[in-house]
């Protein structure tokens, strides 16, 4: 004849024995996509800018705007997924209302946050672009992994620009 406190204890030795399966897992998962031994390269990772209205979301190979309002999807840059482009900073508004975002193939990108048109910007980097441009007063600072901190015109055209011991990758501040 069973007990009550017989059926009780046996759920509670379940639940002991799935934790210790499942916290393993997470870290069998977790290690494996750290090591390093894996064949696939990155693809970034999300990075988001938004105006209140809608959210500028640069992923892996393309920026894309999505209306907080609703959650649908308004544009994406490039509209067809390019390999050679991946981007990890989140896109800048810069002070004529467009949106700067730096590739990871040394190129900065200018975009229409209204309609998702865009094109190269600045392409004189020797390095990739990771941490995120910032726009101040009618110049864009631009951090690149070759070392340099680039400051631009609206034209994209370099005013001057200032090497560093180290890559940078991170945005600056003023």
């Amino acid at each position: 004849m069973e007990t009550p406190g017989f059926v009780k204890n046996s759920g509670q030795n379940m639940k002991r024995k799935i934790y210790p399966i499942i916290i393993l897992l997470i870290l069998g998962i977790l290690l494996a996509s750290c090591s390093g031994r894996s064949s696939m390269t990155a693809s970034g990772w999300a990075s988001v800018s938004t105006d209140g209205e809608t959210a500028y979301v640069s992923f892996n190979t393309q920026v894309i705007a999505v209306n907080l309002a609703n959650g649908t999807e308004r544009w994406r840059f490039p509209t067809e997924p390019d390999p050679k482009i991946t981007f990890y900073a989140a896109p800048e508004f810069t002070p004529d209302g467009q949106l700067v975002v730096g590739g990871y193939d040394n190129v900065l990108y200018k975009i229409n946050p209204q309609n998702g048109q865009g094109a190269a910007f600045f392409d004189g980097a020797e390095g990739r672009f990771i941490g995120s441009p910032l726009a101040a007063s009618d110049m864009i600072f631009a951090p690149s992994a070759d070392h340099i901190l680039y400051a631009l015109d609206k034209n994209g055209q370099v005013i001057w620009q200032h090497e560093t011991e180290e890559p940078l990758w991170a945005q600056p501040v003023t």
